[in-house]
């Protein structure tokens, strides 16, 4: 029976692994297949390094996020980058931590909005981000294994694709325009707020 979903995480490292030739695995729990596992690694790597580039699937302006009862201000743990919403705030990500480097100091008492890009499951991700995490991991999975993507299934033509098409939606999604998605014409358009 065709099933109608999402592209999940196993079928993604299936697709990687036929792609060279090789068995189907049934779980991603596996256990003396070194190709498999490397398989996983992969998507896993690839995934991690598409969502650092802050697509409007994984990012949220404003995140506010409170002091703990030591008044310091941790970082959740999936968080791949992140900068305070407004710029007089001089805060950096250091030991897990906000750090605040005009005081020299962790301790932040009031609460801090942050814009931050986040590291989403597999199951979080839109089809779109998938498609193209799984192309990219399975060029890189081909060389890695095989020593030349060439004469396999996922090339740099069709990773290209995939990128355009994800560049595309995750646009789209965003609602971007020129008043909406640009920082610098939004700061012209509202800057009699902050200086009148």
């Amino acid at each position: 029976m065709t099933t109608y979903a999402p592209t999940s995480e196993l079928e993604a490292v299936n697709k990687m692994l036929t792609s060279i030739s090789l068995s189907p695995i049934s779980s991603l729990t596996v256990t003396g297949n070194a190709t498999a596992a490397l398989a996983i690694s992969t998507l896993h790597d690839t995934s991690r390094e598409v969502q650092q580039e802050e697509w409007h699937f994984n990012t949220e302006k404003e995140y506010e996020i409170s002091p703990d009862v030591n008044d310091n201000i941790l970082i959740p743990s999936n968080c791949l980058n992140l900068d305070p919403t407004y710029s007089y705030k001089d805060y950096v990500f250091r030991e897990g931590k906000l750090y605040d480097r005009e005081n020299h100091t962790f301790t932040i008492t009031d609460p801090v909005k942050v814009d931050i890009v986040w590291f989403l499951p597999w199951d979080d991700l839109p089809e779109y981000a998938r498609n193209f995490i799984m192309i990219k991991a399975a060029r890189i999975f081909q060389t890695k294994v095989m020593g030349s993507s060439e004469h396999f299934q996922f090339t740099q033509d069709e990773e290209n694709r995939a990128r355009v098409d994800l560049e595309s939606k995750d646009s789209n999604n965003a609602d971007n325009n020129m008043f909406r998605g640009s920082y610098s014409t939004l700061s012209i358009i509202t800057r009699d707020v902050f200086i009148g």
